[in-house]
């Protein structure tokens, strides 16, 4: 176990040393939306550019050259406004770059911390901890979901982090701050919301009514000191930020597969295999149709985990439940998956061993590095690329879904 814990942070050492000053543009949003506040310039917290994905607000244009930043793409910021009034300060003592280097250690730290909640989660009934540290070093040095991730230092690790914490200490018993510390993670983004389906099915009222209060003091907070106006610009950036899937290799979107078998039934317009970063078309009946497939998985995921027993069960849910809220998302970035990936080893006792393992493998090699040259190769569009990711994500649910309930309650 020793030695096993020893390379997961030798790797995560050699990683910091290849991120170390560079340049993360997911996280440069929340920096430069600190800065413009701390600046005296709000309203430019929410600036973004045309189809507000493809290039930096033009308001931030310049800004970038004074704090060292030319010819760099900064991202909109699509946060709540607490957290770049509560960093604006931070950003008025020191630069970009130090700032990137600060929260390069702290969320690496926090990954390293995410493998061994996932195993405290899981551990009455899953791999030996050192095995099942060997697999998941594995499989985030070698997925694209992680990679992504840390190379942008999305703050989606924090939020995942918060995920894990909160449901590692509701596995513990200590209800009241697993719900609060999931209410501090639904401030920061908010989709780990959904997650409360956890403490209601189980009747675990303590949990939401403390989620409940954290997110509403929060939120008290925020308009507090943002005001209402800079959280009615959240909402309209929100909104043109996830106003239809974005087709990218990196986004994994149910809404993608259902729009193409819609197509394949006139039911749609055909999309362009060989056009790359566009958003799908709004239909009416293929987001009816996504929604309808949302609520059916959902049911299913409730019914099939309904008889494991208490652990089984937390984990199978917090994996199944927080993979159908990034599928079935706006937006659906593969680094959203980060649950997922933290959690595959649980596979290996949830499910049958041998379908466990081919589970593991399977998806392990479809978000690899070493498969996307080929996937492009044969695809040759982002459309098919997002379909594969999809799929698979879809895939890994049904999977899941159709083999707990083999592991009934009571069964070691």
């Amino acid at each position: 176990m020793t030695v096993a814990c020893a390379l997961l942070v030798v790797v995560a050492f050699m990683v910091l040393r290849g991120i170390w000053n560079g340049f993360p543009p997911d996280l440069s949003a929340i920096y430069m939306a600190a800065y413009v506040h701390g600046t005296g310039m709000p309203e430019l917290m929410y600036d973004a550019p045309p189809h507000f994905f493809n290039g930096v607000p033009p308001n931030w244009m310049p800004l970038l050259p004074e704090l060292g930043l030319t010819g760099k793409t900064a991202l909109p910021y699509v946060y709540p406004p607490l957290w770049a009034v509560l960093l604006s300060p931070v950003t008025q003592v020191i630069g970009p770059y130090t700032f990137f280097n600060v929260m390069a250690v702290i969320e690496l730290a926090m990954m390293i911390a995410s493998v061994g909640l996932c195993w405290r989660m899981a551990r009455r009934f899953a791999l030996p901890a050192w095995s099942w540290v060997l697999l998941t070093l594995g499989l985030l040095v070698t997925s694209v979901i992680s990679f992504g991730a840390v190379m942008h230092l999305q703050p989606q690790i924090v939020v995942v982090f918060l995920i894990l914490l909160a449901f590692e200490r509701y596995s513990s018993g200590h209800f009241v701050l697993a719900g609060g510390i999931l209410g501090v993670a639904a401030a920061l983004k908010i989709a780990p919301a959904g997650l409360v389906l956890i403490f209601l099915f189980d009747r675990q009222w303590r949990s939401l009514v403390a989620f409940t209060i954290t997110g509403a003091a929060l939120g008290l907070l925020s308009l507090m000191l943002a005001g209402v106006q800079l959280h009615l610009d959240f909402l309209t950036s929100a909104a043109a930020a996830s106003a239809s899937p974005l087709v990218t290799a990196m986004a994994y979107s149910a809404e993608i597969l259902v729009y193409g078998v819609a197509t394949s039934f006139d039911l749609a317009p055909p999309i362009t295999a060989g056009a790359a970063d566009f958003r799908l078309p709004e239909i009416a009946l293929v987001q009816i149709l996504s929604k309808a497939l949302l609520i059916l998985c959902l049911g299913w995921a409730i019914f099939a985990t309904t008889k494991l027993d208490a652990d089984r069960r937390l984990v199978a849910r917090l994996f199944l439940f927080s993979l159908l809220i990034n599928l079935f998302g706006p937006l659906g970035w593969a680094h959203y998956f980060l649950p997922q990936l933290f959690l595959l080893p649980a596979l290996i006792g949830l499910l049958p061993f041998r379908i466990g393992a081919v589970s593991i493998i399977t998806v392990a090699t479809l978000t690899s590095h070493m498969a996307l040259p080929k996937l492009e190769s044969v695809f040759q569009s982002d459309l098919g690329l997002a379909c594969v990711g999809a799929g698979t994500m879809l895939a890994l649910f049904c999977v899941v879904t159709a083999n707990l309930r083999q592991r009934p309650q009571g069964t070691a």
